[in-house]
């Protein structure tokens, strides 16, 4: 049709017109000169030269939308085959492995705040994953990164990670395979003194002469959609199974969701029998606790890379009702020169921290909100046993002076 549509070309054209004897076209009534617009470039560019460049004012980013998880695949004649199962499975691993992001994929909802940086989760938090075939109630916990601590509140944190295992059921270790399939990256030296540890959990748990076992282990291997040559995976799933006796090893994709239902399946059947939770339970923290950490992963976002580590939120006035929450909140930092730098020119950062931070906020509560932001210097408050525990427990009787306010509304 194509082929159709366009115009014959004229086998006698070379004939007609010979080589260099074309004829010439008069030029348009009204076309401008030869030349006229290479002038006109010239004081383009002229002008562009002169001009000082403005700079764009950065947009606040937009919440991302609520995941959706696709419904269970029904089996033959649509009953569950097996029994209702409960409990709670505590998620551990490195710094930026994944936890928070597979929490949220589980859930199907975001609780918890993921960034790129490490050592972003800093509180356990408890997430229900509910799910009908096979019925499952699984209480999720998302802890802080493993790592090797250097201040107080990196002890802080990883206590706070390794006390999950003595109350959990299952402990579910992520691990990451992004960048190869060789066991020395995937297993470090907190992973092994982590699995050192849940060997050593049976005497610890001994009460009435009745010694119980250490929780199952189910390996997660994250980020397998980066991996370029996944058939490396084979031999190293053969030396995880020598090294530790996982329950199971499950590839997965917490950001693409890849194996994350099967994932749920094999942590499920190694649960206590029955329901223990309520049925509309999703976690058990206050909406204040989400309120700072939505500030705080807004900050975390849009600062320096040394900002985000010795910064803290604390929520100071909540109020809300069916319309409007109206929030005041503090960022806690330990220097004066990271204050500057939250703030920005002309408190042009801390307003854009504020803006991501409220949207984010009105999406998980479903009204508005006023928010208003403080900033306040705490000297080398992160080497503070003391201090690390008030602002992780977000103490009431710390009160922001006057510095410097950014109110969103």
């Amino acid at each position: 049709m194509l082929r159709a549509a366009m115009p014959k070309p004229e086998r006698n054209a070379a004939k007609k017109y010979p080589r260099g004897a074309a004829p010439k076209q008069a030029p348009r009534k009204g076309a401008p000169k030869k030349g006229a617009f290479k002038k006109d470039a010239s004081k383009k560019d002229a002008s562009k030269k002169d001009a000082p460049k403005a700079a764009k004012p950065r947009e606040p980013r937009l919440p991302a939308p609520p995941i959706v998880l696709p419904p269970p695949k029904k089996r033959d004649g649509g009953a569950p085959t097996s029994p209702p199962r409960s409990g709670r499975c505590a998620i551990l691993g490195r710094p930026n492995v994944g936890k928070s992001t597979l929490l949220n994929a589980m859930v199907g909802q975001k609780l918890a705040i993921a960034t790129s940086k490490p050592q972003t989760t800093r509180t356990t938090l408890l997430g229900v994953a509910v799910r009908k075939d096979p019925p499952l109630q699984i209480a999720f916990i998302d802890t802080p990164g493993l790592h090797r601590p250097a201040s107080a509140l990196g002890r802080a944190l990883v206590e706070d990670a390794e006390g999950e295992l003595e109350h959990c059921d299952v402990a579910l270790l992520m691990v990451s395979v992004a960048k190869g399939a060789e066991l020395a990256d995937v297993i470090g030296e907190s992973e092994r003194e982590l699995l050192s540890k849940l060997k050593s959990i049976a005497s610890k748990r001994d009460k009435g002469g009745v010694t119980r076992e250490p929780p199952p282990v189910v390996l997660a291997l994250n980020k397998v959609d980066q991996l370029k040559h996944k058939h490396l995976m084979l031999p190293l799933l053969e030396k995880l199974e020598k090294l530790y006796p996982f329950a199971a090893l499950v590839p997965i994709s917490a950001l693409k969701g890849v194996n994350v239902e099967e994932l749920i399946v094999e942590i499920g059947s190694r649960l206590p029998e029955g329901f223990a939770y309520d049925e509309e339970l999703l976690t058990d923290k206050p909406e204040k606790f989400f309120a700072a950490e939505l500030v705080r992963e807004a900050l975390i976002r849009n600062t320096r890379q040394e900002i985000p580590y010795a910064a803290a939120v604390v929520i100071d006035r909540f109020e809300d009702d069916a319309r409007m929450a109206r929030i005041t909140a503090t960022v806690v930092v330990e220097k004066d020169a990271h204050k500057g730098i939250v703030i920005g020119k002309s408190g042009q950062m801390l307003k854009l921290i504020g803006t991501e931070a409220r949207l984010e906020m009105e999406q998980m509560f479903g009204r508005k909100v006023f928010l208003e932001l403080w900033v306040k210097v705490m000297e080398d408050w992160t080497d503070n046993a003391r201090s690390v525990r008030e602002i992780l427990e977000a103490d009431s009787t710390q009160v922001a002076p006057a510095a410097a306010r950014s109110t969103e509304s």
